[in-house]
Formats: C-alpha cells, structure tokens, sequence
C-alpha cells in the first residue's frame, strides 16, 4: 500500500524508493551514531577478507596478496594430503566438543541458581566473583597453572614430594592436559556467560513464579519447568553460536602456552598448526587455506545445526 504526502493542498502517492529515504531521514540520528561503526565493521572486518586470496596463491613472506603466485586448490591438497593433517584434526574437534559439552551447562545453572538464590547480597557477591576470572589474561591463568601443578616448582608436586609422594607429571600426561585445559577454561569464563541467562531469567513474569509456587511447586521445579522452559529461545541462540565457531572455540593462545615437546602429538590442533605454518615457515598462503577450511567447516555446522533448531525448537537464528 502507498502512502501519500500532502503538498500545497493537494495529496501526492509515495513510491517505495522515497518512503524509505524518508524514513532514514526520519531517523537520521540514530544512523548517524551507527555510522563510526559500520566504518570500522567496513575497515577492520569485511576489507580484509580480500587477504582470503591468499589460500589460493603461494605468498612467501615479504610478498603481497598481488604478488603471490596462483596456486588454486593446491594447498589445500597439500593440507589434506599432510601427514599430521588427521591427528589435528581428530585433536581439534576432540578439544572442541568437549569445550562445548561441559563448558555451555555450567554458566546456564550457574545463572539458574543465583537467580533463585534467597539473598540479594549472596547473588551480587557470588556473580561477582565467578565474574572476576574473567577478567585474567590467558598468560595468567596459564602462570597460576604452572604456579600450582608444575613438576618442578608447582606447589602441589612440593607437597607431594615432602609427604613422600611421587610427583605427578600434570603437563606432560595426556590424561592429565584435558582436564586441566577444561577446568581452567570453565573457571575462568562461566561467570561471564552466565551474565546473558541472567538477563534472560530477570525478564520473566514474577506473576508465574508465585502462583507455581502457591500450587505446591518445589524450588526445582520452579526452575525446571519455568526458568528453564522460558529461557529455550536464548538457550538455543547461544548454543548456535557456540557451534558457529566450533573449529575455533579453544583458545589458540592458551594450547600454545600449555603446549610442550612432550604433549604437541594429542595438543597440536589446526589453530597451532596455523600459527606455526603461518607465523614461523612463512607460508602464509597455506595458513590461510587451513584457516578457510576451518572457517568453511563452521558456517557448514552454522547451517545445519540453525536448520534443525528451527524444525525442533521453533528457534533459529535466520
């Protein structure tokens, strides 16, 4: 339906075209404080994916994009023909879904329970400190680790020691680096993703808590069957976009910082793969197409698990 504008009297039909430049005019501060941002997204995000390029040309280093020579799909043959290419990525989607399978419950009943925690001042003070973690760099945490589990100096291995223990390689041990990496990455990033269920949780009725609670609902159950059961859309939205970066979900950084001669066979994953081809052998036309296989293997997962999200929970990203 068009719309129409008066003008001097008489009554003029808006085509589509004018109505929307109307309406951006209408709102054209609000576009304008967007402006700075959409530069930057412009700048810093969407122009460098020319740098794509470069997993189809042989770039060495000192070279440009231009100035590579074209390769087409030789390096990722190259890569999938690698020796160490199934390890890594057997090691990548190991460390990965487990990230995913511990890591995504806990900020969710972390969030469930300090919402129905009884004290305000219990809520603030526990939200506050499973917050603080996160505020740590990666080399940090990774220097407490190192401050309490190292073979040599590590306070827990001292103490093993004068109790007349033997000591326990932690980082040498492979059944020892899955563990340690998990836990200190739930430490150190529950109490900051709790923080989108909370806000969730806060928009709920009151109104339906009570009467739940009048009709003999236990505290439990409140949170089963209300808190939980109201807040699926956000749940599904983040669990997409957890499973949109799954290539990519453990930290790059803090393998590397954990990473020894003795562990890199089960921690070596595609993203330190990157990093050593890239960073060390300058071949960084063969860094970037490990990169796009990882990127083309996370919009693929996107895809699919948004498809069927949207045939189960009615809930979908796009």
């Amino acid at each position: 339906m068009k719309n129409t504008i008066a003008v001097k009297g008489q009554t003029k039909l808006m085509t589509p075209k004018q109505r929307y430049w109307k309406n951006i005019w209408k709102h054209r501060e609000f576009y304008m404080f967007c402006l700075p941002g959409i530069i930057c997204a412009l700048i810093f995000q969407y122009y460098p994916m020319y740098g794509v390029l470069m997993a189809f040309k042989k770039v060495g280093f000192g070279q440009t994009v231009h100035e590579g020579e074209w390769r087409g799909l030789d390096n990722f043959i190259t890569l999938f023909n690698q020796k160490g290419f199934k390890e890594y990525l057997i090691n990548t989607l190991d460390i990965n879904f487990t990230l995913l399978a511990f890591s995504f419950p806990v900020p969710l009943m972390l969030a469930v329970m300090m919402h129905n925690s009884p004290s305000r001042k219990l809520k603030a003070i526990s939200q506050t400190c499973t917050y603080l973690p996160h505020l740590l760099s990666m080399v940090v945490v990774v220097s407490l680790l190192n401050t309490l589990l190292n073979n040599s100096y590590g306070l827990i291995n001292i103490l093993r020691v004068s109790l007349g223990k033997e000591k326990i390689f932690f980082f040498e041990e492979k059944g020892w680096y899955k563990p340690l990496y998990l836990g200190s990455s739930i430490w150190a990033g529950a109490g900051y993703s709790a923080i989108v269920y909370l806000a969730s949780l806060s928009s709920i009725d009151g109104s339906i808590t009570e009467a739940a609670t009048i009709d003999g609902a236990s505290k439990l159950q409140r949170m089963w069957h209300i808190d939980l059961k109201l807040i699926i859309p956000t749940i599904v939205t983040m669990l997409l976009l957890n499973l949109g970066k799954i290539m990519s979900a453990a930290s790059v950084e803090k393998i590397l910082l954990l990473q020894n001669q003795v562990n890199m066979k089960w921690t070596e994953t595609l993203g330190t793969y990157v990093y050593r081809i890239g960073m060390i052998d300058t071949q960084y036309g063969m860094s970037t197409a490990v990169s796009l296989f990882n990127t083309a293997c996370n919009l693929l997962l996107l895809f699919v698990s948004n498809w069927v999200a949207k045939k189960v929970t009615k809930t979908s990203l796009f």
